[in-house]
Formats: structure tokens, sequence, C-alpha cells
């Protein structure tokens, strides 16, 4: 049979639609994408673009790969991304190459066009279209005995250890929506490191995944907002002073009749991890499990270096390498993050793999040397790797 690899079109938005949930339900039970995917799969045929597809003659769609374009903000840098996602290939077409043949089409159209790509998925399977594993993320542990010997035993009442009034409501309900609005686009935008959510797309975004986005009032005054992905776990927590963080645990656990919760957050929040870490039961640095291919790597190290200076810290250093094919001189001084696109005579010669593992992994900072030599390991500034990467789960695609 001739399969066409192409993009979809307008008028097979809902056979994508359709093909993706027959997939993905098929392999791990009932799937409703308009649902778990609410900012893509019900914004119209308008996104059918982002797909891919394998058709057959007889039109059927046999496998499709979208890529959702986000754009992402690190330390005031813009980088251009690509989410892939919805991997689906019907269970009698597999073992066809759509799936080989579908992504290797979007990376060769997207590796000039975009700084980076991430996808999740298992990691040996991406590792042959150039995919590896990066980002962390601090994770949090708390229990009732935590929030009764910090903060107190009243008996289920929302107050906070300075004797705040904090409360909890969707965030979007209908008599605030626009003021909910404005805050999360503008509590988005503060971050030091962000996807860009458009105020007409926010509220479907925050429902990413079944998430549901509560807001916090502190004495009745719009403070922040939470993510919620189950009764017990917060994906997201944003909040306008980080030292209420404890306060508002412990409110949200007596509210919520909790006795266990996980909170997580990016590294580079250094506010919510000092206040959690003061009264958490236990603490970890966990990869996110994404995977990354990073296609333009001056704009990504001058991005996430910038991002981790002005952050976590880094020590002053240089470093000049060839990643495949691509010149890069960094220097760091008195924290300023400076990249050219040019090599020193002596500089490194890095493969994708080499450049990635370094970058990216865990690896590096537990002393492994990406396949370097001594030699070569010895020019790696210390501390500047892994880079703090994090993508928040509404996000995700």
């Amino acid at each position: 049979m001739e399969v066409q690899y192409r993009k979809a079109r307008a008028d097979e938005w809902e056979a994508c639609i359709e093909m993706a949930d027959f997939v993905f339900s098929f392999a791990s039970g009932p799937t409703d994408f308009e649902k778990i995917l609410p900012k893509v799969y019900q914004a119209g045929p308008d996104m059918a673009g982002i797909h891919r597809i394998a058709a057959g003659e007889d039109g059927k769609i046999r496998g499709l790969i979208a890529v959702l374009p986000q754009t992402v903000v690190a330390a005031g840098q813009k980088l251009r991304v690509g989410y892939v996602g919805t991997v689906s290939v019907h269970p009698k077409a597999r073992g066809e190459g759509h799936m080989k043949r579908l992504l290797g089409d979007w990376i060769r159209e997207l590796e000039s066009d975009v700084d980076y790509l991430v996808l999740d998925g298992q990691r040996q399977r991406y590792g042959y279209f150039g995919f590896a594993p990066g980002g962390v993320r601090v994770q949090f542990g708390v229990d009732e005995a935590n929030i009764r010997h910090v903060f107190g035993d009243r008996s289920g009442r929302q107050q906070g250890a300075a004797g705040q009034q904090i409360t909890f409501a969707p965030l979007f309900a209908p008599e605030c929506r626009g003021e909910a609005v404005d805050f999360a686009v503008r509590m988005n935008e503060a971050k030091p490191c962000y996807t860009e959510r458009k105020p007409e797309k926010i509220e479907a975004i925050l429902q990413t995944y079944g998430g549901k986005a509560l807001a916090v009032r502190v004495d009745q005054v719009l403070s922040g907002y939470l993510v919620l992905h189950g009764p017990n776990r917060i994906t997201e927590l944003v909040l306008a002073d980080a030292d209420d963080a404890g306060s508002v645990i412990a409110a949200f656990m007596r509210e919520q009749k909790l006795s266990e919760l996980t909170v997580q957050v990016p590294a580079f929040d250094l506010g919510l991890v000092r206040v959690l870490s003061s009264f958490a039961e236990e603490s970890m640095i966990k990869p996110c499990g994404s995977l990354y291919r990073i296609c333009n790597f001056a704009n990504f190290l001058a991005a996430f270096l910038s991002l981790k200076a002005q952050t976590i810290g880094i020590r002053d250093g240089n470093l000049s390498a060839v990643i495949e094919g691509q010149p890069v001189t960094v220097t760091v001084m008195d924290g300023i993050v400076t990249v050219e696109r040019q090599a020193e005579p002596d500089a490194l010669q890095l493969s994708r793999a080499q450049a990635q593992e370094l970058f990216l992994s865990m690896t590096a900072w537990a002393g492994g040397h990406a396949g370097l030599s001594e030699q070569d390991w010895n020019r790696i500034p210390q501390g500047w790797f892994p880079l703090p990467l994090f993508q928040y789960v509404p996000d995700g695609f």
C-alpha cells in the first residue's frame, strides 16, 4: 500500500483526534485527548497542521506525530521550542516504519527553526533520534506531623503561621475570571524561566492532564495559585511571597484533610526551595523525565547558563567547543554569561551525545566524564552543568 507522509489538513482534524484516542485507549485504557489536552484538542481544526500523518491510499491515518510550538523564556531570553507529542501508530500498522519516518521528517524541518525539541517517552527509544534525558526538579514530601509540629494544631482552621486567613477556590471562577487570568499570566511571567501562556488559553493550559487550578487568597487578597494533579500532588505553586509557602501548605492540608502532600518545584526557584526545605519531611532531587534534542547550542547555552547564573549561581570560567559543527565559546565573568558563535583554536570537539550528556544529565554532576578524556574533562568549568531545565506539567504535551 502506498503511504503519504505529510501535514494533516484541517478537514482531517477529527480523524487525528479519533486516531490518537483509539491508539492510546488500545494501549493503556480509555483516553480522551480533548479532555486531557484541551489547550490543543479543543482548539479546533486550525491545530491540525501541527500533526504529521501517514495516510494510506484509502485516506485512513496509519500514524501521526504532533509538534506543539512553544516559546520558553529563560533569564529573559526567548527560545523557540517544539514539544513532540501524541505519537500514535495504529496497532495494525506497527513495524512499518511510520514513527521513524514522521519523527525524522519533523526533525529535518525544525532543526534550523527551533532552539530545541522536547518530548516525554522511553529513553532508549528516542535516543536513536538524538534525544537525551535532562531537567531536574526538587520534590518535597510533607506529612501531617510536619504541619502539627511547625504550624500547630488548629483543628482544621485555614490559618497561617502568622494568623493570616488563607482560603482556596477555583482560580477561574466566573465572578473573578478576568482578575484571575491577568494575575495568572503576570505571575507566570515573573518566573525566572517560563513557557509563554496566552491569556485566552491559560485556563485550558492549566487543565492539561487533568490539572485543577486553585486560587490562593491571603487575608482575602489574591496572592498566588496552585495546580493539583490528583488530590495530594501540587505540580505548580506560584506565590507573590515565597515566605507564605509554609502557611499555604499547612492551610491546604488542613482544609483537604490530607495526611501527606507532594510538592514539586524547579531547582532555580530558591525561595520555595528554602521555605519548603525548612519543614518538609523529605526532599529529593529527581529527573524531570523529559528528553531533549538541542538544535541551536549557542542559544540554548546562553539562556540556561544565564538562568543558572542568576539563580543558583555559577563560577566564572570559559568553555570553547565545536558541537555537531556548531562553534561556541562561552565566557562567564562576574556572573555575566556571554556566548560567541566561534571557537578557539584548541576548542573541544563534541558529538551531540557527548554535549547533551554533559549539559543535561546528572552524570556530569556525579563525576561522569561524558566520554571525554581526563584532560578534556578538566577543561569543563566545575558547577556549570547540568543546566536547570524544568517544564511545569501544564506546559507539557
